[in-house]
């Protein structure tokens, strides 16, 4: 699995599925490499589709049995990068959002989730995401910066630029 992924990040996804078959050869299911499958798969114009229905089955369905929820949350991440390449922004907001619910402590996941209910601009949803990351960690300025700029978007400019001005207090000089 872990040859498979550096051939990935090397730029080799062709060599990096005959990885992904041999750990199914030898473990069929592996959720790791079911999921680094249904990405190289998705990634190619020729066999989105297949990947697509992959990334289904590990977040929905009979493939996400024995996944852990940081996996199938993975998977729904997955989906929603692909529905913002096309453009399906409710539909990214969804699989985002259900992401959280399963790894509700991802402090990545909960930035996208904030970003992108910004982008659609629900406002609401984007302020709660960023509240929760910082209740884990007051300290984080992206967080702070996020909850400004959600602020700012529903109209309390002023709660924004307090906001911002917090966030600049936090970074190191």
């Amino acid at each position: 699995y872990q040859q498979a992924r550096l051939l990935v990040e090397t730029g080799d996804p062709e060599t990096a599925l005959g990885y992904v078959e041999k750990v199914f050869a030898r473990a069929p299911g592996h959720p790791r490499a079911t999921l680094l499958r249904a990405r190289l798969l998705a990634a190619s114009s020729k066999t989105r589709k297949e990947g697509i229905e992959q990334l289904t089955a590990l977040s929905e369905g009979e493939l996400g049995a024995s996944a852990a929820p940081s996996q199938k949350a993975d998977a729904l991440t997955t989906r929603a990068e692909i529905a913002i390449g096309d453009r399906a922004w409710e539909e990214a907001l969804a699989h985002v959002n259900e992401a959280v619910q399963l790894a509700p402590s991802d402090h990545d996941l909960r930035v996208r989730h904030g970003e992108l209910a910004i982008k659609l601009r629900e406002f609401g949803l984007a302020r709660e995401s960023f509240k929760k990351l910082l209740e884990v960690n007051p300290a984080d300025d992206e967080a702070t910066i996020g909850l400004a700029r959600a602020k700012i978007g529903s109209r309390d400019a002023l709660g924004g630029y307090q906001d911002l001005q917090t966030a600049l207090e936090k970074r190191p000089k």
